[in-house]
Order: C-alpha cells, then sequence, then structure tokens
C-alpha cells in the first residue's frame, strides 16, 4: 500500500460563480475565503477543525460525511480514476481499491490547487470505516496523475511540519475534582525509542463547557529514526479548572478520544 509524502496543508476558497441572466447582467460574485484560526497547534477553518490522515491537504470534519464540490468537473475526476484504474503500471496498486475505475464510489473531501484527495469506501463526520481510504490525484501537463492511497488509521488535526503528534491516556478515571493530572503519553511518530520527555511541547488545553481538551506535541528527531516503539512517558498535566463532570479528551486523534477509563 503507498501513501502520498506529507505536503503543506492549507484551504483552498471556493469559487462562487454568478450566472448571468436576461437583460441587465449581474455582477460577478466574489470567492468566500473561510475564516481560518488557530487553537494551540490545531487550525480550524470556520469553526471546524483541520484534518488529515498524516498528510496532504487537510479538510473538516463535515465533508467526510456528504463530500464537498471542487473546481473540477466531477467526470473529468472519473475519467483520470479510469486511467488510474486501467494504467498497467499501477494496476497491481489501485485495482481492488477501484474495481469499478470511476465509476466506483467516491466523494471529494478537498481540492487544493493542482491536488485533490478522494474518500473511498464508507465515511462519516467522525472519520473512516476501517477499510476506507483516500486518493490523492495531482493534476500536470499531460492530465492527472496518481500519487498515492492508503487507510486513514491515523485521521488526526493538521499539525505544522515541525512538529509531532503525542496521544495522552491515563491508566485511571481522571479525578473530576483535581487540577493536576498524572497522564501517560506516546509519541506518534518514529523516533527511535527516545525518551520522549526532554523533547515535549507545552501542552494546550481547550476547554468548553461540555470538556476539556488537551493538544500536545513534541519536536520531531532530526534526521533518520527508526520505529521499534515508543515508550511511554508520564508526565503530570496542569489544568485551569477542575474538569467537575466533563470528560478529559486527547485532540491528538479524530473524533478526541476520552482520557482514563470511565468511572
Amino acid at each position: 500500500m503507498t501513501t502520498p509524502g506529507v505536503l503543506r496543508a492549507a484551504v483552498a476558497a471556493a469559487l462562487v460563480l454568478a450566472v448571468a441572466g436576461c437583460g441587465e447582467r449581474e455582477p460577478a460574485a466574489t470567492a468566500t475565503e473561510p475564516v481560518v484560526t488557530r487553537e494551540g497547534p490545531v487550525t480550524l477553518v470556520d469553526g471546524e477543525v483541520l484534518l488529515s490522515c498524516g498528510g496532504g491537504p487537510g479538510w473538516v470534519a463535515s465533508t467526510m460525511a456528504e463530500g464537498t464540490t471542487g473546481v473540477t468537473p466531477r467526470a473529468e475526476i472519473e475519467a483520470a480514476l479510469d486511467e488510474v484504474a486501467t494504467d498497467p503500471d499501477l494496476r497491481g496498486e489501485t485495482a481492488r481499491v477501484l474495481p469499478q475505475g470511476g465509476r466506483t464510489p467516491w466523494k471529494l473531501l478537498v481540492e487544493q490547487g493542482d491536488q485533490v484527495v478522494l474518500a473511498l469506501g464508507d465515511w462519516t463526520a467522525d472519520g473512516p470505516a476501517r477499510d476506507a481510504m483516500t486518493m490523492h490525484l495531482e493534476r500536470t501537463s499531460d492530465g492527472w496523475r496518481w500519487t498515492g492511497h492508503g487507510n486513514c488509521w491515523t485521521l488526526g488535526p493538521v499539525l505544522d511540519p515541525d512538529t509531532t503528534w503525542v496521544q495522552v491516556n491515563a491508566s485511571a478515571a481522571v479525578d473530576g475534582d483535581a487540577t493536576e493530572v498524572t497522564v501517560d503519553v506516546n509519541e506518534t511518530a518514529c523516533t527511535s525509542a527516545r525518551d520522549p520527555a526532554p523533547f515535549l511541547d507545552e501542552p494546550a488545553l481547550v476547554s468548553s463547557e461540555e470538556s476539556v481538551t488537551v493538544y500536545w506535541t513534541s519536536q520531531p528527531p532530526v534526521g533518520g529514526a527508526n520505529c521499534p516503539g515508543n515508550p511511554t512517558s508520564q508526565q503530570m498535566l496542569i489544568l485551569d479548572e477542575p474538569l467537575g463532570d466533563r470528560p478529559l479528551l486527547d485532540g491528538s486523534r479524530w473524533p478526541p478520544a476520552l482520557v482514563g477509563q470511565d468511572e
């Protein structure tokens, strides 16, 4: 299975075209620019977390259920998928995931510049089914080029290239009256089994009436690293106020995962 390399995530503006009617011509509509903000290391687009499977342009959760509409006509993408499915150099990679070529059910997750990311299989706003995939295509001077496909088991918020996600958990239920919580952290990238503690960034906490979400990152290794398994480090998480009845969530995954066990 092949996955695309990591690309800088961004958000493409949606183009709204005005239709000229009879008589006086309507003025052309302007592009609708999304509102992009930050919560700690996480990017929000119109209030929704920007997500990806670890590489490529990002998308928001609401597009995973129904898909979105891009600039490229659907028929053009279907024709590109037909070529991908029948290319003798690619069939070994793509035949299983595109059994009907361009008529294989798919939806557009994002179109950014010359790149599109498609969802194959069953997807909801919570993410893909276990056997669902993404497929990446890139427009070239000769048409569309397949750049990879793969599962989306690592679905999570898009990060800047100089940081990696740390997963947060706890072996017991979190005390709702405490402001100091002992948690276990694990780096998600290959780190040659280093001790994560010296490389951890400060955690970011986002509180609402319903929950408190912790976003924790670390600095990636310099140079190459192998993957023998990353050690767990026990850390003290300082909360701004007691949780009360609210759950503590790990924001490195989508949807955010409960930290600790249910009481």
